[in-house]
């Protein structure tokens, strides 16, 4: 199952990670099918308020949850759900005009849709009472869980909280090293547009200093007149003071873009080495987890 990851879409901070498969609710709202394991970055915010009739939270407990970034609302908690209701108690309903959903590359994709349900419709709710699981069925072993077992059990859980702690680490700093590569290469293309626009004006000099020559050339030729030809003069030096300018803030526009290519390159190789690491990482937590899953299997079946 796909694995997608939430952001806050007024401030791109991380919500939390879901598994791709969801419930939508009319038009405006998604609910996960598969409970998040890990902690979100969200917020109960205001009074718990009771559904309206005759809708799908009728008799639900409702609370507006928020970032915790941020404080944008990004949808309701049902605090508290009547028996055999359609929604369970703490399920989450976010809305979609405040979250954005991306993959593992920061890329927005589509919720895999499970199910649709409308909010016109009341959930049908029964007053039966759920069977008590302490006082259900089935058989309990007559044999206590040995000491090694129980510590196998416990290096399980500490292996699924490294892989998960390893991907949301993982996530949100590569997120953020895309975003600040994408910044600088807007700043290369503007830098570009700018460097194109100073060897325009450098052309448009150097033929006015042609044309110049050619001016100073002919009244030399016809015409001894010192007047205009110290005019002509002074025009000259000015454009050219001015070409060495345009040159000079040339070079210097020149520059920043080397230096803003090669931060940008430092960037990407460090966007790849994360990755690598971060590849590597969770691929010997997930092995470590697969073998302390077995070493617990054939403890079971030695129990047997």
């Amino acid at each position: 199952m796909e694995t997608a990851f939430c952001e806050c879409r007024k401030c791109d901070a991380p919500i939390g990670r879901f598994a791709n498969l969801w419930t939508q609710i009319g038009k405006s709202y998604f609910s996960p099918v598969v409970e998040p394991e890990d902690d979100l970055a969200v917020q109960c915010q205001g009074s718990v308020r009771v559904g309206e009739p005759d809708t799908l939270v009728e008799e639900c407990h409702l609370q507006d949850i928020v970032c915790a970034n941020c404080g944008a609302l990004l949808g309701l908690k049902c605090v508290q759900t009547p028996v055999n209701h359609v929604l369970d108690q703490n399920q989450l309903l976010l809305r979609l005009a405040s979250i954005d959903l991306l993959d593992s590359t920061g890329q927005e994709i589509e919720f895999a849709i499970k199910r649709v349900l409308s909010v016109a419709e009341p959930s049908r709710v029964t007053r039966t009472h759920r069977p008590d699981p302490s006082q259900g069925a089935g058989f309990s072993s007559a044999f206590p869980e040995p000491a090694e077992l129980e510590k196998l059990r416990a290096d399980l859980h500490s292996q699924r909280e490294d892989i998960r702690r390893i991907d949301n680490n993982g996530f949100r700093i590569v997120s953020a090293l895309d975003k600040r590569a994408s910044r600088i290469e807007v700043e290369i293309t503007k830098l570009k547009g700018k460097a194109d626009s100073s060897h325009g004006a450098i052309g448009n000099l150097q033929q006015d200093i042609g044309s110049m020559k050619a001016d100073i050339a002919a009244v030399r030729a016809s015409v001894q007149d010192p007047t205009a030809l110290a005019s002509l003069e002074a025009r000259l030096a000015s454009v050219t003071c001015t070409l060495g300018e345009v040159a000079q803030h040339f070079t210097s526009l020149k520059e920043e873009i080397d230096e803003l290519k090669s931060e940008l390159s430092g960037q990407r190789r460090a966007m790849e080495g994360l990755e690598s690491e971060t590849r590597a990482k969770v691929t010997a937590a997930r092995h470590a987890e697969d073998m302390a899953s077995l070493r617990a299997e054939i403890m079971h079946l030695r129990r047997q």
